[in-house]
């Protein structure tokens, strides 16, 4: 009896240090649409959503599936893949994508110890990947966290305004000095900022644009997530040490 008591520890210990090297995948469109993320062919429940979150997913390589779903004023959805390619998970990461339907997908991940893993991160929908057929069983939906409240900020409508002024300008100097123009006034949201960003082609005006909107960003503790839209270490390194400067 005690021989099988310690090889019931042992075996729970064993299962328990696995669950810790699984990893978690936040992932959004670069227009924040609702969208379903497909594992290793396999999603959840949960109904489209901005933003999706995938715990427990095994380190190794996996393939990834993010498909947009449009709703027409019928209640008719449209599905298109923005996203369908492989990534190989590193163990214990929180990963933050971002897909780009013409510029493919932007991962910045950060590792994250076993007792941080027991804190839900923020999004819109979770999805636990330890019931996931391909990696086990049927995945399930978990309640999604409540995000934090972000002060005051543009509103969606007048956003949009802005952002249709912007890519009215066919040149990328013509559309910076645009936005140069119109942000005096401007109280936005780093995920704003994100979307700004994603409206210029070149890095270079990207990380303008992050340095730009930094004193105009209400919610300056997100801003650090800005560094997973630049694909060049060099930019990365330069919006981080702008960041340290402030």
């Amino acid at each position: 009896m005690r021989y099988l008591i310690m090889t019931i520890a042992i075996a729970a210990a064993l299962q328990a240090d696995a669950g810790c090297e699984n990893s978690t995948m936040e992932v959004h469109t670069s227009l924040r649409r609702p969208i379903k993320v497909y594992v290793d062919g396999h999603t959840g429940s949960n109904p489209p959503t901005v933003g999706v979150i995938i715990n427990n997913i095994p380190p190794g390589m996996h393939k990834i599936q993010v498909v947009e779903v449009h709703t027409n004023r019928y209640g008719e959805q449209t599905h298109t893949t923005v996203y369908n390619g492989n990534i190989d998970v590193k163990p214990s990461v929180y990963m933050d994508a971002r897909v780009d339907e013409y510029r493919g997908i932007s991962i910045h991940d950060t590792h994250v110890t076993c007792d941080q893993q027991a804190l839900e991160p923020t999004g819109n929908a979770t999805v636990d990947n330890r019931q996931n057929p391909a990696l086990q069983n049927e995945s399930v939906t978990a309640p999604a966290p409540v995000a934090p409240a972000i002060p005051a900020h543009m509103s969606d409508a007048d956003f949009k305004k802005l952002v249709t002024t912007i890519t009215a300008t066919k040149y990328e100097t013509k559309k910076l000095d645009t936005l140069k123009a119109t942000s005096t006034d401007l109280q936005l949201a780093t995920d704003q900022v994100r979307q700004l960003m994603n409206l210029f082609s070149f890095e270079s005006n990207k990380l303008e644009v992050a340095k730009l909107l930094y004193d105009h960003t209400v919610d300056k503790e997100n801003y650090s997530k800005l560094a997973a839209g630049f694909n060049f270490q060099a930019n990365k390194d330069a919006f981080e040490k702008f960041l340290s400067g402030k």
